[in-house]
């Protein structure tokens, strides 16, 4: 049986462990028989999520593991990054808008308000961190698609926004340790994604920049609302 041409040849991907650029992800020999690629700098496969289920890497990602991450961001091709914003989006609108309602002080017209309110503010953060995110991509590589890269790997930093969504229903959106919690995990799977994006940075650098630019995205449509 002869080996077939390579039928992963993206460009931009990337060992999910050591971060060095490889060739292929797998060889594959038949339709039911591939290999996986061995990363020339580690030894280790290139990436061992194309063998994974979806819900394990979803896992992974709840369990901020850089490699899944790496995974994400530069070894894979879905096509559902503007809907997983739409999402997200209403997540977060949710999430603030559901503060606003619980204070009883509102008409329905004022809440139908609010909502709409709270939905273009969260519009307005995600495009925040978005556009620091991307001025910080352009000082490091100027092209089209370490941009559209940088864009899709910051939306799918944001979900854990949908985790406020399941809070809020179970009753514990109020509570303190909910509150740091979900605030902490935000910023780390942002730091995360651009670990994965960057990987020739310092942990201090990248840490450094999520958290300065995360922190205006929040600040800012504070002082607006």
């Amino acid at each position: 049986m002869g080996e077939k041409k390579d039928e992963d040849k993206w460009k931009n991907l990337r060992c999910v462990n050591c971060g060095v650029e490889a060739p292929s992800l797998y060889r594959r020999f038949s339709k039911e028989i591939i290999k996986l690629t061995p990363c020339e700098c580690c030894g280790e496969a290139v990436d061992q999520y194309v063998e994974y289920d979806i819900v394990l890497i979803v896992i992974h990602l709840v369990l901020l593991y850089l490699p899944a991450y790496t995974h994400i961001v530069h070894n894979t091709r879905y096509k559902v990054y503007p809907r997983l914003a739409f999402l997200f989006i209403l997540c977060m609108t949710f999430d603030r808008w559901y503060q606003r309602e619980r204070s009883g002080l509102e008409s329905i017209l004022d809440l139908e308000y609010g909502f709409y309110e709270c939905f273009f503010l969260s519009i307005f953060q995600m495009g925040l961190f978005l556009i620091f995110s991307l001025l910080v991509a352009h000082f490091s590589s100027f092209n089209k698609e370490q941009l559209i890269l940088t864009a899709n790997s910051v939306i799918l930093g944001y979900f854990g926004s949908v985790a406020t969504v399941v809070c809020i229903v179970y009753g514990v959106r109020d509570t303190l340790y909910y509150r740091i919690l979900m605030l902490v995990f935000l910023y780390a799977s942002q730091i995360q994604v651009h670990r994965a994006l960057f990987p020739s940075r310092s942990f201090l650098l990248t840490s450094s920049l999520v958290i300065i630019g995360k922190s205006l995205s929040l600040f800012i449509p504070s002082l607006i609302q």
